[in-house]
């Protein structure tokens, strides 16, 4: 039977670092961004891999300093697209993006055994999801997390803001009832 006092009590996990790799050597989101550009674009193997990453985040902001991580709008979305076409000298469709975007990225390294654990605290107290993701993320992640699985979701996308930005974690607050005395990070 569970605990009355454990209803109360959240824990609430990241994705990006927690659960997927963002360790060198290990192929995490930096070196699915770089293969995605290089397999798209044969002439940005000339690029080193720190500027193909710093021309990728110039790309994630719109004209008005919101992060592609902030919107849901197709829109928006296709958008940022035509800025990462534009930066990297692509000639594809979105689709095509997409697709090997989706490749790259389910390469990356994620930990079973922190999923595993994130899970198993369901019967302990309440358990909740809070992510700095796109739009194009939310699949994959869903496909290792089993978001399904978790009493709260706050995905960055959904919510229209991102970490560290104060409203992401009003919202927060106010959907779980924490308690600003008892709200940790």
């Amino acid at each position: 039977m569970e605990n009355m006092n454990n209803k109360n009590k959240i824990v609430i996990w990241d994705w990006g670092g927690i659960v997927s790799s963002h360790h060198k050597g290990e192929y995490n989101c930096y070196t699915s961004r770089i293969d995605t550009i290089n397999r798209l674009n044969e002439k940005t193997k000339e690029l080193d891999d720190e500027t193909i990453c710093k021309m990728w985040d110039e790309c994630s902001r719109d004209e008005n300093g919101k992060y592609i991580s902030e919107v849901i709008i197709s829109e928006d979305i296709q958008k940022w697209f035509e800025r990462i076409k534009k930066k990297f000298e692509l000639e594809c469709t979105y689709d095509d993006f997409y697709q090997v975007y989706q490749e790259e990225t389910d390469k990356i390294v994620f930990y079973k055994d922190i999923v595993s654990f994130a899970h198993s605290l369901k019967s302990k107290c309440k358990i909740g999801i809070l992510s700095n993701l796109t739009l194009l993320d939310k699949n994959r992640i869903n496909k290792h997390y089993n978001l399904s699985k978790f009493d709260f979701v706050w995905l960055s996308f959904e919510l229209g803001c991102r970490k560290p930005d104060k409203k992401i974690y009003k919202i927060v607050e106010e959907q779980c009832k924490i308690s600003k005395k008892t709200f940790y990070l």
